[in-house]
This record gives structure tokens, C-alpha cells and sequence, in this order.
């Protein structure tokens, strides 16, 4: 597997795009921080389907459009044995959007 034993962090994970990208990595055995900022039912979608699926993944409530957020949102991850993912963040799915009005 691909990424086997590394810890992914996607922001806008919990749908679309990012969604897709939790899974397969985690298909690829990458362990999955979700990156949300709404809807957290969507989250807990995610994680089941990733969890049947024989991944494991946590969702983290972190809002990268505004500057504490990403280093927020990392506090809450990294390893912590609290958090049941191992090791570091390896790797970033970039994929949060900011609409503004």
C-alpha cells in the first residue's frame, strides 16, 4: 500500500472532492485526519465508511480560512495517543475553500 502508516491531514474532507480523497488514501492505508468546518453529520458518515472499510480516521473541527486555524487544528492531531492515530502528520490534501459573499 502507498501509503501505508503515514498520517494525511485533507482540509474539506467531509464532502466532494476531499471526501474522495479521504478515502482512497485511506484505501491506501494512510491514516485520515478530516478537516471540516460544517456539517459535522457528513463527518461522521465519512469516518464509519472509512472505519467499515478497515481505515482509521479522526474529523477535527478546524477552520483553515483564518490564520489560528490550521496550527489549531494540528494541535488536535499529531500523534496524540488521545486522537488513536500514529505518528506525525506525513501529508496535506490541500483541499479547503473559502467562499465569501
Amino acid at each position: 500500500m502507498l501509503l501505508e502508516g503515514k498520517t494525511m491531514v485533507v482540509t474539506g474532507g467531509n464532502s466532494g472532492i476531499g471526501a474522495a480523497i479521504c478515502v482512497a488514501a485511506a484505501a491506501e492505508g494512510a491514516n485520515i485526519v478530516i478537516d471540516y468546518v460544517a456539517h459535522p453529520e457528513d463527518t461522521t458518515s465519512l469516518l464509519k465508511k472509512i472505519e467499515d472499510a478497515g481505515g482509521h480516521a479522526v474529523g477535527i473541527d478546524a477552520d483553515v480560512s483564518t490564520p489560528p486555524g490550521p496550527a489549531a487544528g494540528a494541535a488536535r492531531t499529531g500523534g496524540s495517543p488521545r486522537r488513536g492515530l500514529p505518528g506525525p502528520v506525513s501529508c496535506v490534501g490541500a483541499n479547503g475553500a473559502v467562499w465569501r459573499r
